[in-house]
């Protein structure tokens, strides 16, 4: 079996796999002990006297003291080195585009990576996480660079922290972009209308080349509540877990 690790700001997500392609999936908190992790793999039927667990592949933005309790316990638990997947200069036809391409969040590269693979054409991957992330790709599959702003959660909490009277829920119940008649509906309709505007600008950037049709594709937290701004777009969950297998041959 291969155990899949994407470890985010927020939370941690992964994917188990198996050699006759069952998969389970989950997530858990960052910040919360691998033990809920051990139980989590036990219940989806990872059993290592009967099917060892052959690799562990991990994408993670946490930091260094984060990663050496994951490869403890990788080590620990299961007899296996975690393998952590970096940002390059290039995998298979994706180029990165930073200027030091090591800088590149390794989660934003795998994006970009399962992104090219899924599409095989232009395309703008937009991640929804604690970071609103937004990349553009062309049809050649190389990086142009991308947006990085705050998330939904961040938006709001920024907000709230900053004045006075705004309260509200820490992320908007629906994408509205009609002008609101409360506080907590202006609040959305602004945010709506700047996360749209936002990805409609890396649209029109690749639809300025002739060439390039792109494609959209959502992943993160608040995919699904971007999408119904954009129907015709992708909403993949797991493209991160997705670019591991990619980046980690």
């Amino acid at each position: 079996m291969i155990l899949e690790l994407d470890m985010g700001n927020t939370r941690i997500k992964w994917r188990l796999r198996s050699d006759s392609g069952k998969v389970a999936r989950g997530n858990f908190l960052s910040s919360s002990p691998f033990s809920e992790l051990t139980a989590a793999l036990e219940v989806a039927g990872l059993h290592t006297d009967k099917e060892p667990l052959a690799r562990a592949l991990v994408a993670s933005v946490l930091g260094d003291e984060r990663n050496r309790e994951l490869h403890t316990w990788c080590e620990k638990k299961f007899a296996v080195t975690a393998e952590f997947a970096r940002s390059g200069v290039g995998a298979g036809e994706v180029r990165n585009g930073y200027k030091a391409p090591e800088l590149l969040g390794v989660d934003r590269w795998l994006a970009l990576l399962a992104g090219y693979a899924l599409t095989r054409q232009a395309c703008v991957i937009v991640d929804c996480g604690s970071a609103l992330t937004v990349d553009l790709l062309n049809s050649c599959g190389e990086h142009l660079g991308g947006y990085i702003a705050p998330g939904l959660k961040l938006m709001r909490n920024a907000l709230q922290s900053n004045t006075q009277k705004i309260q509200m829920a820490d992320v908007p119940s629906d994408f509205s972009l009609v002008p609101g008649r409360d506080t907590e509906a202006c609040v959305t309709a602004a945010q709506s209308a700047m996360v749209c505007g936002l990805v409609e600008q890396a649209l029109r950037q690749l639809r300025s080349h002739p060439e390039e049709a792109p494609a959209l594709i959502l992943t993160g937290g608040d995919a699904q509540w971007l999408h119904s701004c954009f129907p015709a777009a992708q909403v993949q969950v797991d493209l991160v877990l997705d670019g591991l297998s990619l980046a980690l041959r």
